[in-house]
């Protein structure tokens, strides 16, 4: 897999993980089986950006790479609010961040491939 595909497959997981957060968080914050689902997609999405980080494209493009880390961290941090179940107003404000970046990244990509 080149590291292109890491960086899609990633995009494609952090998108995973947002719908299947929104398909069971109607009634606030998901229970201990989706949170379970909800931590293996995040770990699969780490591992892919992990593999992204480690390719010279993303190590002679510093503004990239500082768009993947903060994309990154607005995931990680959505991901431990779930976990740790914090405030569902809190975890909402996160995942809306999420969805906004995740779709801005998508939509630079599309308009410079």
């Amino acid at each position: 897999m080149d590291n292109q595909s890491h960086f899609q497959k990633f995009i494609e997981l952090i998108t995973e993980w947002i719908q299947l957060y929104r398909s069971v968080s109607i009634a606030g914050l998901p229970g201990t089986e989706k949170r379970v689902q909800l931590e293996k997609i995040m770990w699969q999405a780490l591992q892919e950006i992990v593999e992204y980080s480690k390719s010279e494209k993303a190590a002679k493009n510093a503004e990239e790479h500082l768009e993947v880390l903060e994309l990154l961290n607005h995931a990680v941090k959505a991901e431990l609010a779930v976990l740790h179940e914090q405030d569902a107003f809190y975890v909402e404000d996160l995942v809306e961040e999420l969805e906004t970046l995740t779709r801005k990244y998508e939509k630079e990509k599309d308009e410079h491939p």
